[in-house]
């Protein structure tokens, strides 16, 4: 049930906080005063889509937040225990905070949640019944879909089956599609991969190691370059051909000097330190010698690196960016050769089991065509019911299903028919129900689809357009009865409807330092008939007419 909610700088709405009560809840206000936007934060909580441009000109964020009893809710609890969120007195809020200029955030009592968790929950708690849902009626296509709603677990069964059954059917048939070559493209096809994967298997990348690759070629086509390095730093430092080299220095240089030492401790710590640096300097020269005997200078040696190198790239741009790449590529024309040897063996399997499977898909479209047809009459004498009890004195409704070809939501075509005229023939629903029977037709499949508990939200956004007179007054009292079971807000411009109200809410338009702002009003009981008086006269309400007001209030109220 919803406790409360609260809508802050959303459109023209500044601050708003509504409190709701068991029972029937009825919203009014003139046209444009701001009760669809009270619909449209809802229907935002519920997990419809944020548009930014609802953020109030001038504000950094809307704020929508609604608090619900989720009481004997077991589902909502376990999605609640999934997602680790504990309810307190099994309350949850859930909020929706809209920015103009960046995504909005949904949260379950201060989590941040996914939609999908919010549409999970929603669906246990609150229904929204508006002009889309009329929509819905007057399009043929969207009938299977109502009919469906009504069905319960073990209805809901047969569909997935369907649809699993389906899914399968689907994969395989078009693997078996992509499967149908003549020999000829086979074996062009097998032609092809085999002369990819010799080229791929010439390089033995399973070994090579790329980085190691490239640290060879760099050195080999710079090989001059570094060999003259290495003789010019061997030269300088200790070079037998050098008797002026630093290493040669140095030893003439502690052999004169080296006799002072014992005189002087720091020139000796010096020197001691220089000894020890040359035998660093000779050790470093000898290490240069040592390597450069490794620098490879051979222009055939080079010219097979660059042949190597051009291979790889070769295959870089032919098969993928890296050698990763290029062995992926490779492990999938392995795959695909082995499918196509195999060719008749695979078809030939593949082919069986669709034929297993388009059994198997028709026969859980005929178990769902049976249960529909079973719950087609059930809603055909329920509606029927519904609609007499809405003072459609003889009506005829018929749900007709004819065989289509399978798809995943089965094999019917569903049709509904009606006939709301003494005398006239069934025709389809779309071509002949006016606005006010639309509204009647909607609201009698709504009753016959809600959870019969009182922790359901059911709200109805002008249902009532197209009717007026007797017609609104069973409607209304339609909603009175219902409301019984669960709670219902409904917005309405009909005071034969607002009359049956348990609460009254009014909705209107002020202006405040030259801005527009939508608020609203708990009506008192003398509010409320001034209200229902102004929704029947216009603004000049007279004696007369408030009395009967109040007296139509009393008259509900007793109900």
């Amino acid at each position: 049930m919803l406790i409360s909610l609260i809508i802050q700088d959303f459109v023209l709405i500044e601050d708003m906080h509504i409190e709701f009560n068991e029972g029937m809840t009825v919203i009014t206000g003139e046209t444009g005063s701001g009760k669809s936007m009270i619909i449209d934060a809802l229907s935002m909580i519920t997990g419809g889509r944020a548009y930014r441009e609802k953020v109030r000109k001038g504000k950094p964020m809307a704020l929508i937040s609604a608090i619900f009893d989720i009481s004997g809710k077991d589902n909502v609890l376990n999605v609640l225990n999934e997602l680790g969120i504990k309810s307190n007195k099994n309350i949850i809020e859930i909020s929706r905070k809209i920015y103009p200029n960046k995504t909005s955030e949904i949260l379950l009592s201060g989590t941040k949640v996914t939609l999908d968790s919010i549409y999970e929950i929603m669906n246990e708690l609150i229904d929204i019944v508006g002009q889309h849902s009329a929509n819905r009626l007057i399009d043929p296509q969207k009938h299977i879909i109502i009919l469906d709603e009504l069905g319960d677990a073990k209805h809901k069964s047969k569909i997935e089956s369907v649809q699993i059954a389906y899914k399968m059917f689907e994969e395989t048939n078009l693997l078996l599609n992509n499967m149908e070559l003549d020999e000829k493209s086979r074996n062009r096809e097998i032609d092809l991969l085999e002369f990819q994967k010799d080229e791929i298997e010439s390089q033995e990348l399973e070994k090579f190691d790329e980085d190691k690759f490239m640290e060879d070629y760099s050195r080999a086509i710079n090989g001059k370059q570094i060999a003259t390095a290495y003789d010019n730093l061997i030269y300088v430092l200790n070079s037998d051909d050098n008797p002026h080299s630093i290493t040669s220095k140095i030893r003439n240089l502690l052999h004169d000097n080296n006799k002072c030492s014992q005189y002087d401790n720091n020139l000796e710590h010096s020197i001691n330190r220089i000894e020890a640096a040359l035998i660093e300097l000779e050790d470093i020269s000898y290490e240069l010698k040592i390597d450069s005997q490794d620098i490879i200078l051979n222009q055939e040696h080079v010219e097979l690196l660059q042949s190597k190198l051009d291979c790889i790239n070769t295959l870089k741009s032919k098969y993928g960016k890296t050698v990763e790449e290029i062995l992926d590529y490779h492990k999938s024309v392995v795959k695909r050769l082995e499918f196509l040897y195999n060719y008749e063996q695979n078809y030939t399997s593949i082919k069986a089991k669709l034929e297993l499977l388009i059994e198997n898909l028709n026969k859980q479209c005929k178990e769902l065509t049976l249960s529909r047809k079973e719950l087609a009459k059930k809603m055909e004498v329920g509606i029927i019911n519904e609609l007499k009890k809405l003072a459609i004195l003889d009506p005829k409704f018929e749900i007709k299903i004819n065989a289509k070809n399978p798809s995943e939501n089965g094999a019917d075509q569903v049709q509904f028919y009606i006939s709301t005229n003494i005398g006239e023939p069934l025709n389809p629903l779309e071509t002949v129900a006016s606005g006010g029977e639309l509204s009647r037709i909607m609201l009698a499949i709504n009753i016959m689809t809600i959870s019969k508990n009182n922790n359901y939200t059911m709200i109805f956004d002008e249902i009532d357009s197209g009717i007026s007179g007797f017609a609104a007054k069973v409607v209304g009292e339609q909603l009175k009865a219902l409301s019984k079971s669960i709670q219902v807000i409904t917005i309405t411009h009909l005071p034969q409807i607002a009359a049956l109200g348990n609460s009254h809410i009014k909705v209107k338009k002020i202006i405040i330092d030259d801005r527009t702002i939508s608020t609203f009003s708990d009506l008192s009981v003398d509010e409320r008939a001034v209200e229902l008086a102004e929704m029947i006269g216009g603004e000049d309400v007279s004696d007369i007419l408030l009395d009967s007001t109040r007296s139509l209030l009393k008259e509900s109220m007793g109900r």
